[in-house]
């Protein structure tokens, strides 16, 4: 373990009926065959593209709402909350994946929610999808939000807070106990990063393989770095690389040649990106990647597509066209469905 702070791992889980086991040991069993059985469901996809072999870590496929690395992140808490009896408060912005996912989470395990907003906008389609499970949710300034989103845990005893986006050691351990001998095969992994918190725990769970890091931020890997241990107590693992000037003018910004990057990839692989994460962090690969055809290298698809909700509107006012926009609109449809449930006829 190279954390220089204990995490606490809580030791009982509830499942949908609330029905909990009597013993630590079968709570455990539980809430980890839940985990893989149901949610966790890893596959992996050979892909040629633009000259290059490599795999596909099918993150992408694990449920249609709590998405990508959402679970890994937010596994742990959900345990904790549990343990003790807790609801869930956290942090995003108007348009957040991180948002949907905690609260569809809680509402799973009948966990209480809560999360304060960054500006004081008007509700999006996000936001309505977060009240309609339950989530409440509190606008704050963005000078407020600022200040508060790294705060730790709340002085309110009855809640646990969890960092925005799933930031901070708990989510970092959280992913790396989730990927246990995923990565084994592997020489070279590459993936997005916001928080950087997905990427650490990537690392921890493969140190003897090259991680490499894509900012999604207009900020380098370094900067990306300090950041998280200004604000956190850890040891960075050594296999940890970034790939900087991917970010295509900053977080949820994108351009003509990103979009056209994302068709020919889903034209060719038939797998979809979003322009906020994903296919930002296979651009990098693809032309920044010299490594021997040797290696054998990873590209996880971190998620992420419920952030095209944002995007779609800006594609269409741009005339531009995406070559998936039916599939995506059925991923969102599921998505939509997923949390609403069926129309009535």
């Amino acid at each position: 373990m190279v954390f220089k702070i204990r995490i606490k791992h809580a030791q009982n889980y509830a499942n949908f009926t609330g029905s909990l086991p009597d013993e630590s040991s079968e709570m455990n069993a539980f809430f980890e065959n839940f985990l893989r059985s149901s949610w966790l469901k890893t596959e992996i996809q050979d892909v040629e593209f633009q000259g290059k072999h490599f795999k596909v870590l099918r993150d992408d496929l694990i449920h249609p709402v709590i998405s990508g690395n959402k679970l890994r992140k937010l596994w742990l808490y959900l345990r904790e909350a549990l343990k003790n009896n807790k609801g869930i408060e956290t942090f995003g912005g108007p348009f957040s994946n991180h948002l949907i996912a905690t609260a569809f989470a809680a509402y799973t395990f009948k966990i209480p929610c809560r999360a304060y907003v960054r500006g004081l906008c008007q509700n999006t389609p996000s936001l309505e999808m977060c009240q309609r499970l339950g989530m409440q949710l509190q606008k704050m300034s963005s000078d407020a939000y600022r200040r508060s989103k790294n705060l730790g845990q709340s002085s309110n005893i009855n809640w646990l807070t969890v960092p925005e986006g799933g930031k901070g050691p708990i989510g970092v351990e959280g992913v790396r106990l989730s990927y246990k001998n995923t990565f084994e095969k592997y020489d070279e992994i590459w993936l997005a990063a916001g928080t950087l918190t997905t990427a650490l725990g990537v690392a921890l769970a493969a140190p003897h393989t090259r991680v490499v890091a894509v900012p999604v931020l207009k900020v380098n890997g370094i900067e990306l770095l300090s950041d998280f241990m200004s604000l956190y107590c850890i040891k960075v693992p050594e296999n940890l690389a970034f790939a900087d000037d991917y970010h295509f003018g900053g977080y949820a910004k994108w351009t003509a040649e990103l979009l056209e990057f994302a068709n020919e990839f889903y034209l060719e692989s038939g797998i979809m990106t979003d322009l906020v994460y994903t296919a930002k962090s296979l651009y990098a690969f693809i032309h920044h990647s010299n490594s021997p055809s040797g290696v054998r290298k990873l590209w996880i698809h971190t998620g992420g597509l419920q952030g095209m909700i944002g995007i779609l509107p800006q594609i269409k006012k741009k005339k531009l066209h995406l070559a998936y926009e039916t599939p995506l609109v059925a991923h969102l449809s599921a998505t939509h469905l997923a949390i609403n449930g069926p129309k009535p006829e």
